[in-house]
């Protein structure tokens, strides 16, 4: 017991170290968040970062949004794509280059791969449940494995051998993530995102993205669920990698709190596809 005590004390001593989210990503959450932010407050924020002004205004003039004339303003740029989208931009460009990095028995970039997969499922099924915030679902899908990159970069060795022993015994990566580590990447991302002072409710989906019943009520248990049934959808589909090799079942509570069929969840497989398709022009951008 000791010995795990002090594992686990050594996993939030590494995430307290953890560099805080680049205060433009902070900043534009808070606006958004905010009910009385103007495109002129997010434009404020977005024009101290040179980055993310070019590749706002490269977005909103790429084909992936297809306007007839150019945009030639952050704050036009703004009120075209939205709070939102402005938001998921930001945010994806900063998590991209976390996913950044290959060694012999891991490669971020399939992991990426994989988390882009998810937000642009989650958004997809969100729209389809008639779930409101389709952008925040974007975000939770995007960031739902984000302490893999942790545990990759803190716990290597341990982290490659759960993975290792998730693909030759076909079980779930989050039981071998216990074994060797202590702890797995839902409690683990629960963490960072308070490390980071994501929205509570952001927070507890990433803790419960395998276990959506417990997730609470309400908005966030159908969030929980979202991102989940979004997980499943990428994995049968092989985008990316996520590293876990265990069997593949969507949670039959899930299913029922998104009341959704056979037929809808192939309807988001060929969604999927095509909005992957789709959105060339926004994934190139965001790893320029």
């Amino acid at each position: 017991m000791a010995q795990d005590n002090d594992r686990i004390k050594k996993i939030i001593s590494k995430i307290d170290d953890l560099p805080t989210l680049p205060i433009v990503v902070t900043q534009l959450m808070e606006l958004v968040d905010n009910p009385m932010s103007t495109a002129r407050d997010i434009n404020n924020v977005i024009k101290t970062d040179q980055s993310l002004t070019a590749k706002t205004l490269k977005l909103v003039n790429s084909a992936y949004y297809g306007f007839p004339r150019s945009i030639a303003t952050v704050t036009d740029a703004v009120v075209i794509l939205g709070f939102n989208t402005v938001r998921s931009l930001a945010l994806s460009a900063t998590v991209c280059k976390m996913f950044s990095g290959k060694t012999e028995s891991f490669d971020r970039g399939e992991l990426w791969e994989h988390s882009i997969a998810v937000a642009f499922a989650s958004r997809i099924i969100a729209k389809k449940v008639k779930y409101q915030e389709e952008e925040e679902a974007f975000v939770v899908g995007l960031l739902h494995d984000i302490a893999k990159i942790v545990e990759d970069q803190y716990f290597h060795d341990d982290f490659v051998k759960a993975i290792e022993e998730s693909k030759s015994k076909k079980i779930d990566l989050t039981v071998a993530e216990k074994e060797y580590i202590g702890m797995d990447h839902s409690l683990i991302g629960r963490r960072v995102a308070d490390k980071w002072s994501l929205p509570s409710k952001v927070t507890k989906v990433i803790g419960y993205h395998h276990q959506p019943q417990f997730a609470g009520v309400g908005e966030d248990k159908v969030l929980a669920s979202i991102v989940h049934v979004a997980d499943v959808v990428v994995k049968i589909r092989k985008i990316g990698n996520s590293g876990n090799y265990g069997p593949l079942s969507i949670n039959k509570a899930a299913v029922e709190t998104l009341k959704i069929s056979k037929k809808d969840l192939a309807d988001t497989v060929q969604k999927l596809v095509v909005e992957m398709k789709k959105a060339a022009d926004f994934l190139k951008i965001v790893q320029e």
